[in-house]
């Protein structure tokens, strides 16, 4: 994808170009395969997500509309066959893109996002403010909320990954250009103290425990 919307396919034998997809009007911002599928999916800062056949380079069905700014950053949910894209109106947008169906927008952020990622079966997402919100895929509800402190004390954060989508490790890049890891394990030094406090969410359907500084 480029600054002007087109995309751009190419022979891995040959390093030709294969398929020249036009659609987006503006900065393409992300692009993801669906496992399984010959489908890629392109989001940009022209407020739409796109699906295109990769045999064909032609597109798959009409574009996704929901978004009312730019879309940076875009994640599926392989067990749920859901996708979620991120915007910078603050929005999580939830999608079957299967039949160009909108499901859901997810709220809750209070500043553009800037990434959305699958960790360890949950879907994180990101804003400038350097705030996470962890969504559960099976019912949409946000399940955990944490903030990043290196973030606020810069400009905040600018993007989001996921070395290994199975492992819960996350890795932010703040805007001032650092790099911060977050890890779901319990620390060494938390592992050998007691638990302090256990409770069970009905909402959620989940157990919490408190052991140290670690909330699980």
């Amino acid at each position: 994808g480029g600054g002007s919307g087109a995309l751009y396919s190419w022979s891995s034998e040959t390093w030709r170009p294969l398929h020249v997809m036009h659609g987006h009007t503006d900065e393409v911002s992300s692009l993801l395969t669906l496992d399984g599928l010959t489908l890629l999916v392109s989001c940009s800062m022209d407020s739409t997500i796109r699906l295109w056949s990769l045999d064909s380079g032609e597109a798959h069905g009409p574009p996704l509309e929901c978004h009312t700014r730019g879309v940076c950053e875009i994640a599926f949910a392989e067990e749920q066959h859901t996708l979620f894209s991120a915007g910078h109106d603050r929005h999580l947008c939830v999608w079957n893109p299967f039949l160009d169906t909108q499901l859901c927008v997810l709220q809750g952020h209070m500043y553009p996002l800037v990434g959305v990622t699958m960790a360890a079966k949950q879907v994180v997402s990101a804003d400038a403010g350097g705030v996470f919100r962890a969504w559960d895929p099976h019912m949409f509800v946000c399940v955990q909320v944490w903030s990043c402190k290196e973030a606020q004390e810069s400009i905040g954060l600018s993007s989001l990954l996921t070395p290994d989508a199975a492992a819960p490790c996350l890795v932010a890049k703040t805007s001032a250009g650092r790099l911060v890891q977050f890890h779901a394990h319990v620390t060494d030094g938390d592992a050998a103290k007691p638990q302090a406090a256990v409770a069970y969410s009905r909402a959620f359907c989940r157990v919490v425990t408190a052991r140290g500084r670690s909330l699980r």
